[in-house]
């Protein structure tokens, strides 16, 4: 059974896709699709183009188990048109704006690959998607005690000290995906899951001194399996 965000969170209201409704090929329609999110504990990814060195631990990194939240307010959702390799030049994001922003924890997310966190839930047009983002903004962390990141920077347990992550105004944080979406029964929807990796969020943290840390979320796709 999957957790939905009216478990874990409060004020969740229902997410709205892009209301277009002809796909690349011309076809009108529309599929219905739901982004889900759980937490791995895999110390590398699959996150092609991620800004960090994930095998590399630098002297700023940080143990998972000194961070007692990662929390953010997710903003909006965007999936890019068109199957990779395919040679598609007209394609777009479609966009996803929650009617009310959410606000959620990295760290208290599932870890059940039988029940992830739905985050997003609705309707997009039919057709091929290759990349998804998430726009994010108020995001802050709390250490479960004193920790030193890189060589003297020193931050303080139960304090919440805002993260800046890089370029996230523009290009939000994203990820590789390949999915089709099909016009199909509404009470089935498309999976689109995705997973929050601690171990390669946490390879590079790093501060520049005024009680402010830098990072960059990780987020992969979920392998797809056949069925």
């Amino acid at each position: 059974m999957k957790v939905t965000l009216f478990r874990l969170l409060t004020g969740l209201a229902v997410v709205g896709f892009a209301t277009s409704c002809t796909d690349s090929s011309g076809v009108d329609g529309m599929g219905a699709v739901e982004v889900t999110l759980q937490q791995s504990t895999a110390p590398v990814l699959d996150v092609s183009g991620a800004p960090l060195d994930l095998v590399d631990l630098t002297s700023g990194s940080l143990d998972p188990d000194t961070v007692a939240s990662l929390t953010m307010t997710v903003t909006a959702i965007q999936f890019l048109e068109g199957a990779s390799g395919d040679g598609i030049t007209n394609t777009s994001w479609v966009d996803v704006t929650l009617p009310t922003p959410v606000t959620l924890d990295l760290m208290a997310l599932p870890t059940d690959v039988e029940s992830p966190l739905v985050l997003a839930s609705g309707s997009v047009p039919v057709g091929p998607y290759r990349h998804l983002r998430l726009y994010v903004q108020d995001a802050e962390i709390v250490f479960t005690g004193p920790i030193v990141i890189g060589q003297a920077a020193t931050f303080d347990g139960a304090t919440p000290y805002p993260v800046v992550i890089p370029s996230v105004d523009e290009t939000g944080i994203n990820t590789d995906v390949e999915f089709t979406v099909i016009a199909d029964d509404v009470d089935v929807p498309l999976d689109v899951s995705l997973l929050f990796s601690l171990e390669a969020t946490f390879a590079n943290a790093t501060t520049n001194g005024a009680d402010t840390v830098m990072l960059t979320p990780i987020i992969a796709a979920q392998p797809r399996t056949s069925s």
